[in-house]
């Protein structure tokens, strides 16, 4: 894969904002549903700690998730107040394959990496692991890799000195052979390379539009970059979905270590997420959930 420096990619999700206090905000809005003053009358539950040897009142989180899941346990659950916190990921190394799925999600916000405005010469790819564990199907797919660069780079070039050689004025040829005849060239190549030094601009301008076609022959393998902002409700939707065993395997792969850096500022985001054993039973995770259930409920 030497030849256009393409690389296997690594993904990686971070979590680049959420709302202040999400817990106490969550918590609020729980609460303004059953107070009968406004939002400032609410107070925040208080415990009392030891710092520096003094006696301090700080924000008391346990008393406030216990009475926040209370509601998120009912039947129906009461879950909208979720929705007053909202967060951001940034991923990288993900395939336009996972991207695909993701943006199917129409409550969350996205902004992604063009593939018009972007030169993807030398792109990072996503190698699944059914074909990373064979040698035969790697090699084939590491390949189609290095032919879809090839093919890439080669529709560029000739897409850009088509669009040149077409679109030139009188003046514009003229000063392109001048500069040309300094180096002694007169080669479609060359002919490139003057024009881009003479006209950067419209250079540029004449890349960006044939990157848009070029770009057709590009992989599902190939990666992007993207940004997602969603409500802690309609993730918890997402993670349902996405987290599991009937999802595709990378992006299960995302939607846990999202949770995982979620969890980290709002520990009960993921309380009884799952529906295994409740409305979805297509796997054995599934399945014995309900079975375990019945039998604590008393059933046979």
């Amino acid at each position: 894969m030497s030849e256009y420096n393409l690389k296997e990619a690594i993904q990686e999700v971070k979590l680049v904002n959420i709302t202040p206090k999400p817990i106490e905000t969550i918590y609020k809005a729980y609460k303004i549903c059953y107070a009968k003053g406004n939002y400032d009358d609410i107070k925040i539950p208080q415990r009392t700690t030891i710092e520096n040897g003094e006696e301090i009142n700080v924000p008391d989180y346990i008393k406030m998730i216990n009475f926040i899941i209370k509601p998120m346990s009912a039947d129906p659950p009461h879950t909208s107040p979720l929705e007053h916190v909202s967060f951001t990921f940034s991923f990288s190394g993900v395939s336009r394959a996972l991207t695909h799925q993701l943006v199917r999600h129409r409550t969350g916000k996205f902004n992604q990496q063009s593939q018009r405005y972007v030169d993807f010469s030398s792109f990072q790819f996503v190698l699944p692991p059914r074909f990373k564990n064979s040698p035969l199907a790697k090699d084939l797919f590491l390949k189609t890799m290095e032919q879809d660069a090839e093919n890439y780079d080669k529709l560029l070039e000739i897409g850009i000195a088509d669009e040149i050689i077409n679109s030139m004025t009188k003046e514009q040829k003229q000063e392109v052979q001048s500069e040309l005849s300094n180096y002694l060239m007169d080669t479609t190549k060359g002919i490139v390379q003057a024009y881009k030094k003479l006209y950067p601009k419209e250079y540029n301008k004449i890349k960006k539009s044939v990157q848009e076609d070029a770009r057709y022959v590009l992989s599902n393998a190939c990666t992007s970059n993207i940004i997602m902002t969603m409500d802690l409700n309609n993730f918890r939707k997402f993670y349902a979905l996405r987290n599991c065993t009937n999802a595709q395997w990378e992006i299960r792969e995302l939607a846990k270590k999202c949770g995982d850096l979620l969890i980290k500022h709002v520990p009960f985001a993921l309380y009884r997420v799952m529906p295994c054993g409740e409305t979805c039973m297509g796997c054995e995770r599934g399945l014995s959930i309900a079975k375990k259930r019945k039998e604590n409920e008393g059933g046979k």
